[in-house]
């Protein structure tokens, strides 16, 4: 399920605008949020927000990763 995220915020990746925002949804409820503001050395990428999301998120809290997806707030 890990890799099955990985691919769905490369491909948000090539498209995210400034404004568009993501959501981490576990059991239909958003527990944690992402909203791009622009490239920079000093942000985070989508892929690392989520990564990190994974980590804190999902496997200190003991969630059951198969239970998260993602949802993706297009703006424009």
């Amino acid at each position: 399920m890990e890799k099955k995220l990985i691919r769905q915020i490369r491909k948000i990746e090539k498209t995210i605008q400034c404004g568009d925002t993501i959501d981490l949804m576990y059991e239909g409820e958003s527990i944690a949020n992402y909203e791009f503001v622009e490239w920079s050395n000093d942000s985070k990428t989508p892929e690392q927000w989520l990564r990190g999301c994974i980590c804190f998120e999902i496997d200190l809290k003991g969630r059951d990763i198969n239970k998260v997806e993602l949802r993706y707030n297009r703006i424009s």
